[in-house]
């Protein structure tokens, strides 16, 4: 019998920086007045700042997962993808967090809900099923994405920064 797309762990990796850039699409308009209006006293980021942060975050979200795919069968590599997974799903669920605790959506949270949430579990299942990776495998690079989760944010701020006073 023949797979289908999305039964394919190959498959869903193609298209996941596609879903990744997908989510940042349906942010980037209204988080930062979002975070002005909810988090003032955390609120420090700017625009331009912001929308280049998520332009970085989704081209390094390409090269990764591409890389990973090339290189698969090798260790960390084979890891990549379920740990860019577990930085999607941490990511989704502070949507979801956010929106119930300031009682309003969140930027980002429709493509949370209905699409990085369940694309997550579709990874994690073919990852599983397909034998790229086991329990073991599974909740170390689990760890590593959400251990890597609030750095890789601030460091995405700082580079869009960086981009923000060189090109604009």
């Amino acid at each position: 019998m023949k797979k289908k797309f999305l039964d394919s762990y190959k498959s869903l990796l193609w298209i996941m920086p596609f879903l990744m850039g997908l989510h940042n699409l349906e942010e980037a308009p209204g988080m930062v007045a979002f975070s002005a209006k909810y988090l003032p006293g955390v609120h420090f980021v700017t625009g331009p700042q912001f929308h280049a942060a998520l332009v970085i975050v989704t081209l390094g979200g390409f090269a990764a997962v591409y890389a990973s795919l090339y290189f698969l069968e090798k260790g960390f590599w084979g890891h990549m993808p379920v740990a860019i997974q577990a930085v999607m799903l941490l990511n989704a669920l502070s949507h979801v967090g956010a929106s119930i605790l300031f009682l309003t959506p969140a930027p980002g949270v429709y493509t949370a809900l209905l699409v990085n949430i369940p694309f997550a579990l579709l990874v994690f299942r073919a990852a599983f099923r397909e034998h790229y990776i086991d329990r073991r495998g599974f909740a170390i690079a689990f760890v590593c994405g959400a251990v890597v989760y609030l750095p890789l944010i601030a460091l995405s701020l700082v580079a869009g920064s960086l981009a923000e006073k060189l090109f604009m």
